[in-house]
Order: C-alpha cells, then sequence, then structure tokens
C-alpha cells in the first residue's frame, strides 16, 4: 500500500492501546480513496492477532441479511460453518464473553445498522474494539462519541505516481520516455487511488509508447474529485479501452449484489450458460483474469494453487455497470414489488429480480407472452428463474 503509514501507525496505536471498554474506530471518505484497502492493512496485522483473542470481519452496505450477516461473524470467531444456528444474534453475545475481540465492520451507512449490530456485542472491559469504515462522517461521528473519525487523506502527486508505476510495472523500473507523462497521467487522477489504479490498468492494456500514453493523458479532464459521479468519467475510460469480447464480463457484474462475494464457478456457470465466453480458446477464468489484471475486478480468495476463488467488484465500478447495463439494454434490474414486468423484459436482454423470498410467488404472474421471436428474450425468461433462485 503507498502512503498512508501514519495513518496505519496510528490506527493500530488506537486499537491496541487505549481505554478498557468497548471502543469504536472509524475511517471515513468518499468512494475510491482506500478506506478498506487501510482497514484491511491494519486488521491483518501481525500485532492485531497477537492482541486480540478472536477477530472477524463482516460488509454490511445499504442492502444486508442479518442473519446471514451474524451467522458470518459467528463463524469467523469460532472458526466453524455453522448455518443452522437458531438465534445466531444471542450465539455470538454468548461466545464473545470474556474474549478481548476485534471486528471489522466494513461500509456501514447508517446508525440502525450499528445499533443492531451492537446489541451483540458485549463491553468486556477487556480492550475489545470495533473498527469501521464509512463514508458518512456525520454517521460515523455519532457511533464514535469518544472519538473522531479518521478523514483519509488524498494521495499527493509523487505518491500517486508511486502507486501507478507499482500497478503497472511491479518491480521493474519505469522506461525513462514514459517518466514525464506518466507522471502528468497521474496527477489527473486527483489523488484518488481508484482512479490510479483504473487508469493503470487501461495503460497496461494499450502500447507502451509515450504517443499513446499522452493519448490517455487528454483524454481525462478532471478539475477536482469530490464525489462518485466525477469518478464515472474515468470508469467510462476503462470501460471503452475494453475489448469487445470483456464488456458484457464487466457488466453482467450487476446482476450481483454490491459487495458481494463472488465464487468463481458461479460466475464462470452464469457466464457460459449466458453466452459470454467467446469461442476463441478462453474459459471464464482467463477472462476474469484479464479483468483483474485490468484492475476492474479484485481478488476477494485464492485457492491454495494459487487460482481465483472468490472476487468482488468495487462499489463504484457495480453503481458503473447496473447504470451501464441499462443504457446499453444489456440488463434490467429491479428488487421493487412490480408484477407486471413485460416492459423492462422485451426492452432489455436480461432480467435480474433480487430478493427471491418475495418474487417466488411472484414469478408465475409475471405477463411475459411468447410472441416474441428474438431468442434471447426466451432466454432471459430461463436466466429470470436461474438468477432468482441462485439468491
Amino acid at each position: 500500500m503507498v502512503g498512508f503509514k501514519d495513518e496505519t501507525d496510528l490506527l493500530i496505536e488506537q486499537l491496541t492501546i487505549g481505554p478498557k471498554y468497548l471502543d469504536v474506530v472509524s475511517i471515513v471518505g468518499m468512494p475510491g480513496l482506500g478506506k478498506t484497502t487501510l482497514a484491511k492493512k491494519v486488521f491483518h496485522d501481525e500485532k492485531m492477532q497477537r492482541h486480540f483473542d478472536v477477530q472477524a470481519m463482516c460488509c454490511v452496505s445499504q442492502t444486508y441479511d442479518r442473519r446471514k450477516l451474524l451467522l458470518g461473524i459467528l463463524n469467523q470467531v469460532k472458526c466453524s460453518n455453522q448455518q443452522n444456528e437458531k438465534n445466531p444474534a444471542d450465539a455470538l453475545r454468548k461466545f464473545l464473553l470474556r474474549k478481548k475481540y476485534l471486528l471489522y465492520i466494513d461500509d456501514i451507512w447508517s446508525v440502525d445498522t450499528w445499533e443492531y449490530l451492537s446489541r451483540c456485542l458485549p463491553d468486556n472491559e477487556n480492550g475489545s474494539r470495533i473498527l469501521l469504515t464509512s463514508r458518512n462522517i456525520d454517521m460515523a461521528s455519532n457511533i464514535t462519541r469518544e472519538r473522531e473519525p479518521l478523514e483519509l487523506r488524498f494521495l499527493d502527486e509523487n505518491e500517486s505516481w508511486e502507486l501507478m508505476k507499482i500497478k503497472l510495472f511491479k518491480e521493474q523500473t519505469c522506461p525513462p520516455d514514459l517518466s514525464k507523462v506518466g507522471a502528468n497521467i497521474a496527477s489527473k487522477c486527483k489523488g484518488l487511488p481508484l482512479l490510479v489504479i483504473l487508469v493503470a490498468g487501461v495503460l497496461s492494456g494499450i502500447s507502451e509508447n509515450e504517443e499513446s500514453w499522452r493519448r490517455v493523458a487528454e483524454s481525462i479532464k478532471l478539475d477536482t474529485v469530490t464525489s462518485a459521479k466525477e469518478c464515472m468519467e474515468v470508469i467510462e475510460l476503462s470501460y471503452k479501452h475494453l475489448p469487445d469480447h470483456l464488456k458484457p464480463c464487466l457488466l453482467y457484474f450487476a446482476s450481483f449484489q454490491e459487495d458481494e462475494e463472488i465464487p468463481l464457478s458461479n460466475l464462470a456457470w452464469l457466464w457460459t450458460i449466458e453466452g459470454l465466453v467467446p469461442n476463441i480458446g478462453l474459459d471464464a477464468e482467463s477472462l476474469l483474469n484479464d479483468l483483474i489484471g485490468r484492475s476492474l475486478i479484485m481478488v476477494s480468495k485464492r485457492k491454495s494453487t494459487g487460482g481465483v476463488r472468490t472476487c468482488r467488484i468495487h462499489d463504484m465500478l457495480h453503481d458503473f455497470c447496473v447504470t451501464k447495463s441499462k443504457e446499453e439494454k444489456f440488463m434490467q434490474l429491479t428488487s421493487t414489488g412490480k408484477t407486471d414486468l413485460s416492459s423492462s423484459f422485451y426492452e432489455h436482454r436480461r432480467l435480474c429480480i433480487h430478493h427471491s423470498l418475495y418474487w417466488a410467488g411472484k414469478i408465475g404472474n409475471c405477463k411475459f407472452g411468447l410472441h416474441s421471436s428474438d431468442p434471447r428474450n426466451l432466454a432471459a425468461r430461463n436466466f429470470l428463474i436461474s438468477r432468482t433462485l441462485n439468491y
């Protein structure tokens, strides 16, 4: 991780030194600043493993399943894989009694969510800690009344260029003829690590020469970055530089929930039955690795052999995929109570419905009709059911 050494040291100190009561340490900032990366670095630091009896991490986001969330935390602290626990909230609270624990909560959106979770987290007066990240400083301040949240800063120009070089050249040296234009490109990312990484992904897919890089520099016209909306220009640039066969593979991530950890086996099966794996000697894993290499998809877990086991997509990229899927009529997503979906169905090639328990009794009432001659519509009907049952 480039930069944030002082921030890392501060967080480790706050988590391991200080009051005995259950204390909350928070990191706040706009999407793409590196809150999750910093929090994970601290969470996995060997000092944490020595200091706490048990550790667990979870991602909350705007929509989440309470039972699934608590079971995930419970199974981590117990090193188990229980799915039949009748009352996971009570089981978690009882297990954590008298233990010094560290819980990392990523991407929390509301005080209500915290209040629900906190009922399961006993204050053992032994130095247990909560580490959380959020985009909302006011919400984080309400939770962490005893201390100010850490507002994550932007990278300076030197740090941005250093991060870009690491992404592009690993341990090798940047060619001298690319140093000046490369540093200029990095500065145009306005210190937002996610944009630096995305632009590095664009550069990795084009010719490694000064003229090609200069064209990329000219295409980035950000004056400032204060919200996720301004970042969409760079994400659009990354999308435009994708080969045609990779674009639908990226957009397909819109069908998954935000922050969902996606097994490669599921993704490969879905890409294949949807006809997104081209007949050019590539398989689903190769396509995914290409997207990972372009910094568009992140690896969550790896197999013992080094291959990808699960992956996920950044929130901002997920938002882009949802919007772009609708614009290009690639996919329509819904989680509303609307039952007549015929209009959306025929305008888009795919229809994805979340919240399967609600929709299980509604599918039979959807008026799709069978008069369309487009076979993709018929395929979408099957896809509707298979994806709904997949959740």
